[in-house]
């Protein structure tokens, strides 16, 4: 195989990764923009009828745009990582002299903030609106036994919530530390390579 065709092959396999990264951020922030729509729905509900129970719907709407959010989460840090792994590795082996993106020094210095500020915006978009349900329905629902029992469902839904967006965050903190690994490991064999080189040249 030519390094020409060897060099599209591995172009098209890095833009099918970058689109599909593309594809999941656009459905992961749509869904977020939805989820939002339907809690200004909810509360205008709620006003209208004079009752905060309708309130207890947002926590387990949280339940299911956390595991929606947390899903593209992961998957995106797993394109990431198979980017400056696979992708990142094999223009090393034909030294190509352009640094692949998902392994340059800007991106990775960025990346730990970026990965801790979604994860408290995600928190503060999705748990925190169930979290302020649960208290404005409390008195009401503790009147009867069936508004009690449909608050511990949607406090088990929110304490679900919040348990899959923790671990959303820490599967996505030891891919990112993955790739910050390979990446160090790739640099320390670069430089190995570059003074073999010079030695082998001085002598």
């Amino acid at each position: 195989m030519s390094l020409e065709s060897e060099i599209e092959i591995i172009k098209s396999f890095y833009d099918t990764a970058r689109q599909e990264i593309i594809a999941r951020i656009n459905s992961r922030d749509n869904s977020l923009l939805i989820y939002l729509g339907g809690i200004g729905a909810i509360i205008a509900a709620s006003f209208q009828s004079e009752s905060t129970l309708f309130l207890l719907i947002i926590p387990f709407l949280a339940l299911g745009i956390s595991t929606i959010i947390s899903h593209h989460h992961v998957m995106i840090g797993g394109l990431a990582l198979y980017c400056s792994i696979e992708i990142g590795g094999k223009l090393k082996e034909l030294e190509i002299p352009v640094e692949q993106w998902d392994n340059h020094y800007i991106r990775m210095n960025a990346s730990d903030y970026t990965i801790r500020l979604r994860y408290f915006g995600d928190i503060l978009l999705v748990n925190i609106p169930g979290v302020m349900a649960i208290i404005a329905s409390f008195n009401q629902a503790i009147m009867t036994n069936e508004n009690l029992t449909i608050l511990i469902f949607s406090i088990i839904c929110l304490t679900i919530s919040m348990i899959i967006m923790g671990y959303s965050y820490f599967l996505r903190k030891s891919l990112y530390r993955k790739m910050v690994a390979s990446t160090d490991n790739k640099t320390k064999d670069n430089k190995t390579v570059t003074i073999t080189n010079k030695t082998q040249n001085n002598k």
